[in-house]
């Protein structure tokens, strides 16, 4: 036969019904694995024989439902037109199970050499929606080589096996290797969209989360600057009919630490040394109205300025001890932050009155919890405790500022 016409044999073979029914069981094939390796090999640990295991079963699954409905066409057969029933027995024979267990250990190795070779450098690709393409030239591969070797043993006892023998095996096949390499590219394509898809849902879930997140951040914040600015304004309020160039000097802090937080890039978080340099200008706002009432200090551990910390931490803490924490020598304030271990331990001590057993924080206080649960949650202990009196956070894994 010439070349022209095994070319010909080969068009007329993969235009036919064959490579549809190909095409149709392979697409079958893929799923079964697919489904088996997840729902039933899934406890099988080692991937490689997960993956022959999961092929081996579902060619035995296919090649099952094959013969039960061969064998319920010839049972109607039979009991309608009266046929030769003992082609039926062939169905229940010893050398036919014995030829199925071949076949299908013979799918479940070329499978496994797929698998290999997707492992091997198909997953390797950048691109995803490529990969598809790949998996059809390298199922291809598997698919004339298996033909030829096939094709070669059973020739062997011929008298050799030519180049023109090899083509015309492959032109015999076409249908199948047609089939089985479109069935292999729309099943991979299939199941890029269907990642892809996964993924951008995924994607769209962690934004909305985000979103949800920074709301309520936001929201936070605009609380907590309207909570401090009307206690900032009472104050200043209160000295205008008393001294004039306090209300000036109170009035002029204000600005700046607004000012501070106005030109700050929008950032849940800030140094230690950020942090503690609003905190003084909030202080120093209460100084101008308290005087020597007031008396604070801190004891910044070496080393920690550039920790990274949820911005407006320390704030409602400071606010809150100038509040409740007047004692018998004024209000005393000390802000202590360190390290221990991997923590980072934020404390503010007072002398006011002790928290009681059924202590309820107040709106300050509980804008923390709500803070920390969206910033460090699960990573986070707020304790209220006494002699001294303290208000201690303590927040493990923050990092460094870049």
């Amino acid at each position: 036969m010439n070349r022209e016409s095994i070319v010909l044999r080969a068009l007329n073979n993969v235009l036919s019904q064959d490579t549809i029914a190909t095409f149709l069981v392979v697409i079958v094939f893929l799923l079964l694995t697919d489904i088996v390796l997840k729902k039933i090999i899934k406890p099988i640990r080692n991937k490689w024989f997960a993956s022959f295991s999961a092929a081996w079963l579902s060619t035995i699954i296919l090649l099952a439902s094959y013969g039960i409905i061969k064998l319920f066409g010839m049972l109607v057969m039979k009991f309608r037109f009266g046929s030769d029933g003992q082609r039926i027995g062939f169905w229940f024979s010893f050398p036919l199970m014995i030829r199925c267990l071949i076949i299908s250990l013979i799918i479940s190795s070329v499978y496994l050499i797929y698998f290999w070779a997707k492992e091997k450098w198909i997953n390797d690709i950048k691109s995803p929606a490529k990969r598809p393409i790949y998996e059809a030239l390298i199922m291809f591969l598997i698919a004339c080589v298996a033909i030829l070797i096939i094709q070669f043993s059973a020739n062997m006892r011929g008298g050799g096996y030519g180049i023109e023998s090899a083509f015309l095996s492959l032109a015999i096949a076409s249908s199948a290797i047609f089939g089985t390499c479109s069935a292999t590219f729309i099943y991979g394509y299939s199941s890029y969209l269907n990642t892809f898809k996964i993924q951008q849902k995924e994607l769209q879930i962690v934004r909305l989360q985000q979103q949800v997140a920074q709301s309520q951040l936001d929201a936070l914040s605009s609380k907590i600057n309207p909570h401090f600015l009307y206690n900032s304004l009472n104050s200043i309020a209160g000295l205008a009919m008393e001294d004039g160039l306090k209300t000036r000097n109170m009035a002029i802090a204000l600005s700046k630490l607004f000012r501070y937080n106005i030109n700050r890039e929008e950032n849940n978080y800030a140094t230690v040394g950020e942090e503690m340099e609003m905190v003084s200008l909030y202080l120093e706002i209460e100084k101008i109205r308290f005087e020597e009432r007031l008396q604070y200090s801190s004891n910044i551990e070496p080393g920690i300025e550039n920790e990274l910390i949820p911005v407006h931490l320390l704030q409602p803490l400071v606010e809150n001890a100038v509040k409740y924490g007047a004692g018998p020598n004024g209000i005393v304030i000390n802000i202590s932050i360190k390290k221990s271990g991997k923590d980072t331990v934020l404390s503010v001590f007072d002398e006011g009155k002790a928290f009681d057993t059924g202590f309820n924080p107040g709106y300050g206080l509980k804008s923390l919890y709500d803070k920390l649960d969206i910033l460090a949650a699960g990573k986070y202990e707020i304790a209220f405790l006494n002699e001294p009196k303290e208000v201690r956070i303590t927040i493990s894994d923050l990092k460094a500022k870049a």
